[in-house]
């Protein structure tokens, strides 16, 4: 095959749920459509994982129980993808994530891993801990390419960190499975769920990072002004007790439920009126767009990075003043739960009166194309 490449693809797992994850998934996939040999090298098994149309290997390096563990762990990783790559000729790493992208970009330095390495930031690198934060600095600049999922993820990588060798390639949409997704049948127990004209829903990590807690918090002032109004969030993490005590601490277990992951989001989506996303962070949250092209009016914090990239690009270096309507949504700022209220009730009086949208930039076409050509 002429000019074809001999591919591995890192990341730490391919469970289903995670939007880094499947990304990988498609990316891996297509790049294997278009010809190139395509291998996935994952650190743990977690339940079922998205579909692949190629092999993948297990680098198991058992229970890590503290820091030291975790630095032992990434050196043994290394090695292990030095012996993987050596043994099957490959010339090419792709990495998800920042356990895979330290691992592969080590495996060079330190163990004479002698081909092109592509690491990849999927989220706000400022956030990160500080020893991760010393290690994107130093290592990442060792990376043939660093890829930033938003033009704001870009900046902070170069303002930040230093790094030179960046470029931007947005997460790809898959619209047509969204449109064949969003009409399958969900399970019986939800669909009582979506009843009336006022249920909004949320997607994300149940973590301090997804702002789930101010989320509750305002609707408390929706269900006030709305008996009927309801929020469904779906997601798993280590918030999950803290914010079923503050749905019972505000009585709202008539209104505000709390799901697990679900492997069709877009059904839930496509019964829901609204999506509202409270992140104090992100990077490209992919629910914005997936909740776009299913139809919902969005809200969404304006936080780094990512969001206004998708609601309001005519404005992206403006000063805004909060709730502000944008082309695809409104942004409101970061903890904010009167902006939160203000919006979703404005939303609810408005009702649902949005068509699918589709950004020609996020398509998968053009989406591989991008990162095909960084392989070439």
């Amino acid at each position: 095959m002429e000019n074809k490449k001999n591919i591995a693809i890192v990341i730490s797992t391919l469970r289903v749920g995670g939007g880094a994850e499947r990304v990988a998934s498609i990316v891996g996939n297509n790049l294997a459509s278009s010809g190139h040999k395509v291998t996935f090298l994952i650190f743990d098994y977690e339940g079922d994982k998205f579909p692949i149309q190629t092999n993948y290997f297990l680098i198991d390096t058992g229970e890590i129980k503290n820091s030291f563990g975790a630095l032992r762990a990434l050196f043994k990783r290394a090695k292990k993808i030095k012996k993987f790559c050596q043994k099957n000729n490959v010339d090419h790493i792709i990495s998800f994530m920042e356990e895979a992208g330290f691992a592969s970009i080590i495996s060079k330095i330190f163990f004479g891993n002698n081909i092109k390495i592509i690491t990849s930031i999927r989220n706000n690198p400022e956030k990160k801990k500080f020893f991760s934060k010393k290690l994107i600095k130093y290592l990442y600049s060792k990376a043939d390419k660093v890829v930033a999922n938003s033009l704001g993820n870009e900046e902070i990588l170069k303002r930040r960190f230093g790094l030179k060798n960046t470029i931007t390639i947005y997460n790809l949409i898959d619209y047509e499975k969204i449109e064949e997704a969003k009409n399958e049948e969900m399970d019986e127990k939800y669909k009582k769920l979506f009843t009336g004209d006022k249920t909004f829903l949320n997607i994300g990590r149940f973590t301090e990072q997804k702002g789930q807690v101010y989320l509750i918090s305002a609707f408390k002032k929706v269900v006030e002004a709305f008996g009927d109004a309801k929020l469904i969030i779906i997601g798993q993490g280590k918030e999950r007790i803290e914010l079923r005590s503050l749905i019972n601490k505000l009585d709202l277990n008539k209104n505000v439920f709390l799901l697990e992951e679900q492997k069709n989001i877009f059904s839930f989506m496509a019964k829901s009126n609204f999506f509202v996303l409270s992140s104090l962070w992100e990077g490209m949250p992919n629910v914005l767009s997936e909740a776009l092209a299913v139809g919902l009016p969005v809200i969404s914090t304006d936080c780094d990075c990512g969001p206004r990239e998708i609601l309001a690009p005519k404005d992206m270096n403006k000063k805004l003043d909060y709730p502000f309507k944008g082309e695809n949504g409104i942004l409101i700022s970061i903890k904010n739960e009167k902006d939160l209220f203000q919006a979703m009730v404005s939303m609810i009086k408005e009702g649902r009166k949005k068509l699918p949208k589709v950004f020609s930039e996020f398509k998968i076409e053009n989406i591989i194309k991008q990162w095909e050509e960084i392989v070439l």
